[in-house]
């Protein structure tokens, strides 16, 4: 907030800064008010402290409280501002923000000029429009415009606009129909400008007779070629043709598959399990815990065996064991 929040009608729910002197019991200015302390109270709700404190203008005796937009929303608001220096008086200030339809306005002049008020007063209750020195009645507005028109902008008439009928013979003017008619000759003439070759240079009959024999033979060795196509092609070879989904040059050749065996086998790597794998489980899962059993720690009790993690940290996986002294027992490992 700032100076600019100074107005000359407070405004509901809108940052305000009010003026105002702390006086003693002479109702002399008191500068440098000690333990001051703001409060307000919202349409007659209980006081409660200004999120901002008063501050003196200089050593003037002169103080000023910015309170912020919540602290104005409000049809009333009342600021107390108290203060704990001997004999001054606490200060009252009894605010009315304004909202949207508070003030009723009757405006008598505009810029000096009371006839400028009562043209704007006619303009808005419709008895005629009086704005630039001379009266349009409303009805003119909304009906025909009668008089001159200095122009009228690009798409401002449309067919939508004009009535049917609405122009006719007389409402044309008397060379009308002869302009018409010679824009109508000159478009022709242009239009007949854009046939830019004779007749005469045109293919004769003969041309386009030994064009006709040319196709028929081309076309007729083309039907020979494809019907002898079409015997070659016995039931076989089209079952064959059609399980050639895709060109050879994208299939992998035997070095590429065997390039990929290798990597997955001796270059990819692949974690120690972290649990017992199921019964049903891949390849590469059952040698990794074969593989586990065989490298990792294995601990047992007497009761519990367990095999540990390659960090040692935690177990894998543990099965109960027994001996009733003719049978050892390892249980399956969970």
């Amino acid at each position: 907030m700032a100076a600019s929040d100074s107005r000359p009608v407070p405004r509901k729910n809108t940052a305000f800064r009010v003026y105002f002197p702390i006086l003693d019991a002479d109702g002399d200015p008191v500068s440098g008010a000690a333990g001051l302390d703001s409060e307000r109270s919202i349409d007659g709700a209980a006081f409660a402290d200004c999120t901002n404190e008063a501050t003196e203008i200089g050593s003037s005796g002169i103080y000023y409280l910015d309170l912020t937009a919540s602290e104005m929303n409000g049809d009333g608001v009342v600021v107390r501002i108290q203060t704990s220096t001997s004999g001054a008086k606490t200060t009252p200030i009894i605010l009315y923000p304004e909202e949207l339809g508070d003030l009723r306005v009757d405006v008598q002049m505009i810029s000096g000029d009371s006839a400028a008020a009562d043209n704007l007063e006619a303009a808005a209750d419709g008895t005629g429009y009086n704005l630039g020195g001379g009266s349009v009645v409303a009805a003119s507005v909304t009906g025909n415009v009668n008089g001159s028109v200095a122009s009228v902008a690009t798409g401002g008439i449309t067919a939508a606009s004009i009535a049917a009928d609405a122009i006719g013979a007389s409402e044309l003017a008397a060379d009308a129909a002869a302009e018409i008619a010679a824009a109508v000759r000159t478009e022709i003439a242009t239009e007949l400008g854009r046939v830019d070759a004779t007749i005469s240079s045109r293919a004769s009959q003969v041309s386009v007779t030994t064009i006709d024999d040319f196709l028929d033979t081309e076309i007729a060795q083309l039907v020979s070629d494809v019907t002898t196509l079409l015997a070659r092609l016995t039931s076989g070879r089209a079952s064959a043709l059609d399980n050639l989904d895709a060109t050879v040059s994208s299939r992998a050749t035997p070095a590429q598959v065997n390039s990929e065996v290798v990597d997955a086998i001796n270059v990819d790597t692949y974690g120690e399990p972290g649990s017992v794998p199921a019964a049903t489980v891949s390849l590469v899962t059952k040698i990794n815990w074969l593989f586990a059993l065989a490298r990792n720690r294995i601990t047992q009790t007497s009761t519990t065996q367990a095999l540990r993690n390659d960090g040692d940290t935690s177990n894998i996986a543990t099965a109960s064991v027994s001996d009733d002294g003719t049978t050892f027992v390892r249980a399956e490992w969970t």
